[in-house]
């Protein structure tokens, strides 16, 4: 792919922020981007946010009496809690310190106080890509608050998983000849890792003259790298039909701009909220 220098020293992934917290979904988010940064020589950067609304829910008599961690239900005092969330800060940095020394990578971690999704933006602005569980400690399949507002406010790329998944393959793109779908294509072949794969690419367009026009540049942009596309289109697409293409397709990983086509933010909220695959919003 034809690239400047510019666009190039942009596109590179040098350091990936991963949000811990050990839970299972944010374990499968460290798996991910210790892949990804092995693949892109990176660093790896975690953090584990210690959750002041956490701390100030266990000085209220009424949460005393429901564990916020365990199902069976008992008391809990602030300081137990203080001390829970120590464990869990020292099995979020052994996690991270064992996936680095296996993929001998770069490691970096921290501890910090306070909202999560504030600190987690915060962080943001030392790293290139932040990675996050969809929906941290919950069971449910809707994007959890902060993965909502990270999604919505981050200045950076990032990728959502949900527990249990994996970057796998195909690879799907939502395409419409906005510059950051055309940063989308080039995410798309980097996520291939390599491996024989291919790229769904899925054209958002108004007619099927412009899917046409569509197809044809980025099959130009793509020529050069060699990989294998599949091409759908999706003519006025909504919310539904984006998910039933992924779905059809069996896509494993989908990278989508934060607004693409006619789909609002809310929209591309809505299809995560959906899907179970992991997706990398591009900005």
């Amino acid at each position: 792919m034809s690239r400047s220098t510019g666009d190039e020293d942009k596109e590179r992934i040098r350091r990936i922020l991963v949000a811990l917290d050990a839970s299972p979904s944010s374990l499968a988010a460290l798996q991910a981007a210790a892949d990804l940064a092995a693949a892109n020589d990176a660093e790896l950067y975690g953090i584990y946010v210690e959750d002041v609304n956490l701390l100030r829910l266990a000085d209220l008599p009424l949460v005393r009496q429901q564990s916020l961690f365990f199902s069976g239900g008992r008391s809990i005092s602030r300081q137990q809690l203080e001390r829970e969330l120590r464990i869990q800060a020292r099995q979020a940095r052994r996690a991270l310190e064992d996936a680095a020394r296996r993929r001998r990578l770069r490691w970096t971690f921290r501890t910090a106080q306070g909202i999560i999704s504030v600190e987690l933006l915060a962080a943001a602005s030392e790293a290139d890509l932040i990675i996050l569980g969809k929906a941290g400690w919950s069971r449910r399949r809707r994007l959890g608050s902060t993965a909502r507002v990270v999604i919505t406010q981050a200045p950076q790329r990032t990728l959502i998983l949900q527990q249990g998944a994996h970057l796998g393959l195909p690879v799907g793109i939502l395409y419409d000849g906005s510059p950051l779908a055309r940063q989308a294509l080039a995410a798309g072949v980097r996520l291939l890792f390599e491996r024989e794969g291919y790229l769904v690419v899925m054209i958002l367009a108004g007619s099927p003259e412009q899917a046409r026009e569509l197809q044809s540049e980025a099959s130009e942009i793509l020529r050069s790298t060699g990989v294998h596309l599949h091409f759908r289109w999706l003519l006025k697409p909504s919310v539904k039909h984006v998910v039933e293409l992924v779905r059809a397709e069996n896509i494993s990983v989908l990278a989508v701009p934060i607004q693409v086509g006619n789909l609002s933010i809310d929209s591309l909220t809505e299809i995560l909220d959906e899907l179970d695959v992991p997706a990398l919003i591009l900005r």
